[in-house]
């Protein structure tokens, strides 16, 4: 499916989102009122919605793995609401960051988890997204696996909220600053793909426009302005990550690129998240 891919009505909106900490969500009932869709920080640049489960309707939210037996299931449960419990009580990610919450007017809360297989390895992944923050530096999602040999969890991914994923196991997460890229062309974005190895999703390409004249970019790469065979006045950078070199691009070869990485046969996965309350995270099984 093509998607339109980061103009400026797309990123001046979500910035807009991002600026004030009680303006980032609305939602709407569905037809059997048990769920409700969260506009999100990144829903102004993808067409991707968060699924938010009304538990007012539904306490119990059952948990979809079915590659564990009861008795580690359980205990899969009860790591997960620990993490969670220790997030809203003492603002502290499973992996220890420490999260912004002090500055916000809205309570922790206020953000949203889901219990999900978002990486398709049979397990089911604990997802937050912590949206309510003063900075946007801390506006952050995050994806943690559940080891079932040492009831421990690792940290799968970690980076900005703006971050959507599809079928073929490679999101994209947008850049939560321009950068002094060409944002006004292209806003700056990284792809991960899912390593089903060590079970993380490692970076494959960040990805940015430049005005041509430029020679490096805050990183350090080399842009190559002669890459401007369309006389567009920007060319693209490619940094691919996996293989560790860089590509400057055309505008039309940057066209082909990006149709070639979301190409028409993968979808967008919407997460079924719920709001981080005691009840919510109670009611897990």
């Amino acid at each position: 499916m093509k998607m339109k891919f980061f103009t400026l009505a797309n990123i001046a909106a979500m910035s807009m989102c991002l600026m004030a900490c009680n303006n980032t969500t609305t939602s709407t009932n569905n037809k059997n009122n048990n769920t409700k869709e969260l506009e999100s920080t990144f829903t102004e640049v993808s067409s991707a919605d968060q699924t938010v489960s009304d538990t007012s309707t539904n306490n119990t939210t059952v948990s979809s793995d079915t590659n564990l037996d009861n008795s580690t299931h359980d205990k899969m449960i009860k790591t997960y609401q620990d993490a969670l419990n220790q997030v809203i009580n003492n603002n502290i990610l499973p992996n220890g960051t420490q999260l912004n919450a002090d500055g916000c007017i809205n309570p922790i809360t206020d953000n949203y988890f889901s219990i999900y297989d978002i990486d398709n390895d049979g397990l089911d992944e604990l997802i937050i997204n912590f949206i309510y923050s003063d900075s946007n530096q801390l506006k952050i999602h995050s994806v943690f696996g559940y080891d079932d040999k040492t009831n421990e969890l690792h940290n799968e991914l970690q980076d900005y909220v703006g971050i959507t994923y599809f079928n073929n196991n490679e999101p994209y997460v947008t850049w939560e600053n321009d950068a002094d890229t060409a944002s006004d062309e292209l806003w700056p974005y990284t792809v991960y793909e899912y390593n089903s190895i060590n079970d993380v999703y490692d970076v494959k390409y960040q990805i940015s426009a430049h005005k041509v004249g430029e020679t490096v970019d805050f990183l350090g790469n080399k842009i190559d302005p002669l890459a401007d065979t369309d006389n567009a006045g920007v060319v693209f950078l490619v940094v691919d990550k996996k293989n560790n070199t860089s590509t400057t691009l055309s505008k039309s070869a940057y066209q082909t690129f990006y149709n070639e990485l979301f190409d028409d046969n993968i979808d967008e996965i919407t997460i079924p998240y719920m709001q981080m309350t005691e009840d919510n995270i109670n009611s897990l099984k």
